[in-house]
């Protein structure tokens, strides 16, 4: 019985990382598909929200680039209404909805999260 749990297990580790299956989650997941931003919290202590792909309040992420950043970004805009496909890429899409949010905030409308965006948008979501 311990080995076919075993090689249950292995068969499932491998199917992940092939990218097999509809979403993944922040513990699974790999560069391909998209991500379920799941149900996210509170940072203890500071009042800031994370769906747990990054709690970075600094990083600013390049254009046209894949990261566990991008994805954390693309869970909290949706969180305040921003219709994102949850997949990693900082591409149009998150750039247009970024500049929106900043113009919504009174910062630079720029469409790059940085030091000034990455707190509001934490304080915002939910």
């Amino acid at each position: 019985m311990q080995i076919k749990k075993k090689a249950v297990g292995f068969a499932v580790a491998a199917a992940l990382m092939a990218g097999v299956g509809a979403v993944a989650t922040a513990g699974t997941a790999s560069a391909a598909g998209t991500y379920d931003c799941g149900d996210g919290y509170t940072i203890d202590g500071t009042g800031y929200y994370t769906y747990g792909f990054s709690y970075t309040l600094t990083k600013v992420p390049s254009y046209n680039g894949w990261s566990w950043d991008n994805a954390e970004a693309q869970c909290l805009l949706d969180s305040v209404g921003y219709n994102l496909s949850v997949d990693g890429w900082y591409g149009y899409n998150t750039k247009n909805a970024v500049a929106d949010f900043q113009r919504r905030h009174g910062l630079y409308p720029d469409g790059y999260l940085g030091p000034k965006t990455w707190p509001v948008l934490r304080a915002f979501a939910h």
